[in-house]
């Protein structure tokens, strides 16, 4: 069994991280991997958030700190990296094809993947295109947004990584990659290894996918939906819908899982706007089909009425 090891210093377990995509989960996740340990984490990125890390490191605003680190490597090259031990994706989902075509020479039999990405296709894609390698499923607790080219900010408190391989034993998982997450909780990331990584990643895309469509069908942030009737009550009924077609797919949830879901959105800093809201306030590209059209589809597929997620993508259709 392949047990992960780049080098050991003074007992500490150091792997060759590349983080692909400084955004907002990008960034919060790369930047504080690099502020424990930049020896070990590298950025792939482009353009103006590549010049600006290159030039002044990267900055990323957390817990009411600002912090500026400088990756062992920033590049678009990933030649300039090297052989990667773990590969964390962290695109838009519109970008992952691109972002895995262009990280390729650097995976190997041994890389472990790790796709942090909103939606739940993510993983199988990415299997497709690495068929050698260990793709992991994933998910991220996390609301962040891009300042500027190079600098990030995280609202509120919550944080929380979730990977695993739903192939193995709780055992197995753990002697092949407790060193990621020991890396990951030695940075201060709450960080959980489980084979049940299917089902949270469906918890996760219950909670995601309802408050981005709601959110962006109304544009309100998350405290303007909670305090209007009429988007709470559609925010309500999109998880039930939703949770619908999870059970529909065999999905296992917690009995309480819509209020457990409307309980985690209310969590969030009322400011929070949710990635998706953000993209179409800008006129940027956006997720609509990773994180409403999916369930739309899936829902056609099992026969399953979802009349306000047909109704919320068909207005947003438009205007995506």
């Amino acid at each position: 069994m392949l047990i992960l090891v780049h080098k050991h210093r003074k007992g500490v377990l150091f792997l060759n991280i590349v983080i692909v995509g400084i955004g907002g989960v990008g960034g919060i996740l790369g930047g504080k991997l690099a502020l424990h340990n930049s020896e070990n984490v590298n950025f792939f990125t482009r353009g103006e958030t590549l010049e600006k890390i290159l030039s002044n490191g990267f900055e990323f605003r957390s817990n009411n700190k600002t912090h500026i680190v400088r990756p062992k490597m920033a590049a678009n090259d990933p030649y300039k990296i090297g052989k990667a031990d773990v590969v964390i994706f962290a695109v838009k989902n519109y970008s992952l094809e691109s972002a895995a075509n262009q990280i390729a020479p650097i995976i190997e039999k041994e890389t472990v993947i790790i796709p942090l990405l909103n939606g739940l296709e993510a993983e199988l894609k990415l299997k497709e295109t690495f068929r050698l390698s260990q793709v992991l499923g994933g998910c991220m607790y996390l609301s962040a947004f891009i300042v500027s080219p190079g600098v990030v900010q995280q609202n509120g408190n919550v944080l929380k990584v979730l990977f695993g391989d739903s192939n193995l034993t709780e055992e197995d998982n753990l002697k092949k990659y407790s060193g990621i997450r020991d890396t990951f909780v030695s940075a201060g990331i709450n960080t959980i290894l489980t084979s049940d990584i299917e089902n949270e990643m469906w918890k996760k895309f219950i909670m995601i996918s309802s408050l981005a469509t709601v959110t962006s069908v109304y544009m309100k942030n998350v405290g303007e939906l909670f305090s209007d009737k009429e988007s709470l009550d559609m925010y309500v009924g999109l998880i039930h819908e939703i949770v619908s077609v999870a059970k529909a797919k065999g999905i296992v949830l917690p009995l309480n899982i819509e209020e457990e879901t409307l309980n985690k959105a209310s969590a969030f800093v009322p400011e929070t706007k949710t990635s998706m809201q953000l993209d179409f306030e800008k006129g940027n590209r956006n997720e609509l089909e990773a994180l409403t059209g999916y369930v739309c589809r899936e829902a056609s597929k099992l026969g399953i009425d979802v009349a306000l997620y047909k109704r919320a993508y068909n207005k947003l259709k438009i205007i995506a």
